[in-house]
């Protein structure tokens, strides 16, 4: 009995972490100012910031997909990767 509560402990857990990351994303915000005096022409200003976030993210939801405790959210973790 304990295994099955620690299983399903460790799967919301994943599934807390994976919700989350997806949260984080839905309300990121790039942000972009016209390059020079162009008015077709723009540049992404926080680059350093959203690539720091794409990095750690990626690392998470890798390991988290290579878990058997994630198999609920496999197919989802591959939509975003």
């Amino acid at each position: 009995m304990k295994a099955i509560i620690d299983h399903a402990n460790t799967e919301l857990k994943y599934e807390t972490v994976f919700n989350s990351i997806q949260n984080e994303w839905e309300k990121t915000e790039l942000k972009i100012i016209p390059f020079r005096e162009s008015l077709e022409d723009y540049v992404i200003i926080n680059t350093e910031i959203m690539s720091n976030a794409i990095e750690e993210n990626l690392g998470t939801l890798e390991t988290i997909s290579a878990s058997e405790y994630a198999a609920h959210v496999k197919s989802d973790i591959g939509e975003l990767i």
